[in-house]
């Protein structure tokens, strides 16, 4: 499924004007960060397989954080440091950076991938739900 017709827009609550105006021409599902402008989403026109990607919205540029290979899941930390995403082939969950260079196995493979992934507030813990 490629979703390269979707695009979506940033907008301020409190002046009604686009501050980046079209930011993400080639993804879905995108996820704001909790403390800044940047956004994780999903893409699968370059690679055709789900890659992570992150717009970072100071430098108005984005670039493939994710996996080589299918991610599922996948959420902010609160503190937005860290991204915590599914792999779909081998179904464990991961944290990465937000630079994409440290990505660190947190579960065993499941039987299921991973479909919510869900940090506690104090950014130490990680609940995810298994239903096939």
């Amino acid at each position: 499924m490629n979703f390269t017709d979707e695009k979506y827009y940033l907008i301020s609550i409190d002046t009604e004007q686009d501050e980046w105006g079209e930011i993400i021409t080639e993804g879905y599902n995108p996820k704001c960060s909790p403390v800044s402008d940047d956004i994780l989403y999903l893409n699968n026109s370059i690679y055709d397989e789900e890659r992570l990607f992150i717009h970072f919205a100071d430098i108005n540029h984005e670039y493939n954080i994710g996996p080589n290979g299918e991610v599922g899941a996948y959420c902010w930390s609160p503190d937005g440091d860290r991204i915590a995403y599914s792999d779909r082939f081998d179904n464990r969950i991961y944290t990465t950076d937000m630079e994409g260079t440290l990505h660190v196995q947190i579960t065993e493979s499941e039987a299921h991938c991973p479909i919510d992934i869900v940090w506690s507030p104090d950014g130490t813990k990680l609940l995810y739900n298994l239903n096939p």
